[in-house]
């Protein structure tokens, strides 16, 4: 594993500073979450010695720090390839398994699969631990993600995905008789502890979300809706069918009361223009199967043959 070695010495200007705040004005691609890591993992030292993210330096205090560069394949996750060409490749991800590796350490993730199945994805992006994944689902949300095998495939797709033009359908089933029908959009910012929540807000300023809803069938608690999104913001589809008082099943962060292990959100289709530049007219559709726990609803209430 390759490990790249930094060390800053602190500034007059720069006295008083938290620890934390000073690594992230000197290593900006980490996320606050991966310096928050880097330090619990008594990789970052001050003089010499493993120090607390909430220290304060002072002029002249040597701030060295230890971090990993190299993604570590995984040739024992044995995941569904759904497609496969020269340019990109789409992954069946399960639920329970992050899209990215947080840490270098980690092994358990849809990047470490590509690292050891796929391993020319570590080199078409600045950020080797994307593994060419142009897009991310979260990590109870199953369903088909697109990596890129190259360079520029991964820049074609990733301005589709900028400039809004990649289909995103994804499967729910929520709590209720859901009515809401047809394109919304609306607004969301993060609230709570972390900023893990998202909430529905309104301000303009905040992110703008779009989605399209569609119920396709419903029992007698429960509507399976087909949703569209044309945006990619975080927890979109879960915030707002949350605000809207559907909540998705087994979604206990935005308030689902139905005791079930699993988040039964599903990435079903993706669709977008081939990203070689000969093949560019080619629309693709890929298209990833119900999982198994939409099929625990009982066979005579949710009909498989009207649903995949």
């Amino acid at each position: 594993m390759d490990i790249q070695h930094f060390e800053w010495s602190v500034s007059q200007a720069e006295t008083g500073i938290r620890l934390d705040r000073f690594l992230a004005t000197h290593l900006p691609t980490l996320s606050r979450r991966g310096l928050v890591e880097l330090i619990a993992l008594k990789t970052v030292f001050v003089n010499g010695y493993p120090a607390r993210k909430g220290r304060h330096l002072t002029q002249g205090d040597i701030v060295g720090a230890r971090l990993h560069t190299r993604l570590s394949p995984n040739p024992k996750l044995d995941l569904v390839v759904l497609f496969a060409d020269e340019a990109f490749v789409a992954i069946d991800k399960p639920a329970g398994m992050p899209s990215l590796a947080l840490r270098h350490s980690e092994t358990m993730t849809v990047a470490n699969f590509l690292a050891a199945r796929f391993p020319e994805t570590l080199s078409v992006s600045s950020t080797q631990r994307e593994a060419g994944l142009v897009h991310r689902l979260d990590t109870d949300t199953s369903g088909v993600l697109i990596a890129a095998r190259t360079s520029a495939a991964y820049t074609h797709l990733r301005t589709q995905f900028n400039q809004r033009r990649v289909y995103k359908e994804y499967r729910a089933v929520v709590e209720g008789h859901f009515q809401p029908t047809g394109a919304f959009y609306f607004f969301l910012a993060p609230r709570g502890p972390h900023r893990r929540h998202m909430q529905v807000v309104h301000d303009t300023a905040a992110q703008e979300a779009r989605a399209t809803y569609v119920p396709l069938q419903s029992g007698a608690d429960w509507t399976l809706v087909q949703i569209i999104i044309e945006t990619g913001v975080r927890h979109q589809i879960r915030a707002h069918l949350s605000a809207l008082g559907y909540p998705i099943w087994g979604d206990r962060l935005y308030g689902s009361r139905v005791q079930k292990d699993a988040l039964h959100l599903h990435a079903h289709a993706i669709g977008f223009r081939h990203p070689v530049s000969t093949e560019q007219e080619r629309q693709i559709h890929i298209v990833s199967p119900l999982p198994q726990i939409f099929h625990a609803i009982p066979a005579d209430e949710l009909g498989r043959e009207k649903v995949l």
